[in-house]
């Protein structure tokens, strides 16, 4: 494994781009992680907000066969992993982790590296900040943490890589059990199409499934609303 530890950075998506280019063919397991992270991002090239005692990391990981069950896989290893600490994680279509609350306190970013790996970048909000809550308070999703204090990130890094590479084998069951909303009513809008009904589960290339009065239908992407909830 090629760890490097950065104090500060733009991103760790950035960052692992360029250590990537330099990487002797052979040498497949890189890992990005940070003290400090000024610029995340999201999906679809949104900022992500980087708590400053947040957990934000990039990596390369073997790829799913299905490559669009690659993201689902790594959320249901990183729930396994934060279980395995006695912290209950949970997701919510395609890409969001949640607390018990329903607050949303991390995401996944998957970004395909060459035929057998994906970069996954990570970013986790271990604790906030009173100001930190304050500046989230206007959110169109509700923002919260894992109540998690940590002194070495750069441990945790290493720890939650090293079991994302042992535990990267994905089964549907595993990754619905974890769904905070599996037989919710919810509302899937991508572009100018909203699709609203009940997510019954993922399928078997990682689209979301709803049921409504015209029958069930197959969601690839999106962003999935919980009726009642804010995120």
């Amino acid at each position: 494994m090629h760890h490097y530890f950065l104090k500060e950075c733009e991103s760790t998506q950035s960052s692992f781009k360029k250590y990537w280019s330099d990487l002797d063919a052979q040498q497949t397991k890189l890992l990005v992680s940070c003290e400090t992270q000024l610029n995340g991002v999201g999906r679809r090239n949104n900022q992500w907000l980087s708590a400053k005692a947040g957990l934000s990391m990039s990596c390369s990981v073997p790829a799913q066969a299905q490559i669009t069950l690659s993201p689902l896989a790594i959320a249901t290893s990183v729930c396994e992993y934060f279980k395995n600490l006695k912290i209950d994680l949970h997701l919510k279509w395609p890409n969001d982790l949640l607390n018990n609350k329903g607050e949303k306190v991390g995401g996944i970013l998957c970004q395909t590296l060459d035929q057998k790996n994906i970069l996954v970048g990570l970013g986790i909000n271990l604790t906030l900040s009173a100001d930190e809550r304050l500046s989230l308070k206007d959110t169109p999703y509700p923002v919260g943490d894992l109540n998690y204090e940590v002194s070495d990130k750069k441990l945790l890094a290493e720890s939650l890589y090293t079991y994302l590479l042992e535990h990267h084998h994905f089964s549907i069951d595993q990754w619905n059990s974890k769904c905070i909303h599996m037989n919710k009513s919810v509302t899937i809008i991508d572009g100018q199409n909203i699709l609203k009904g009940i997510f019954i589960g993922i399928d078997h290339d990682g689209a979301a499934l709803l049921e409504n009065d015209s029958g069930q239908h197959r969601v690839l992407t999106g962003s999935l609303r919980v009726s009642g909830s804010l995120g």
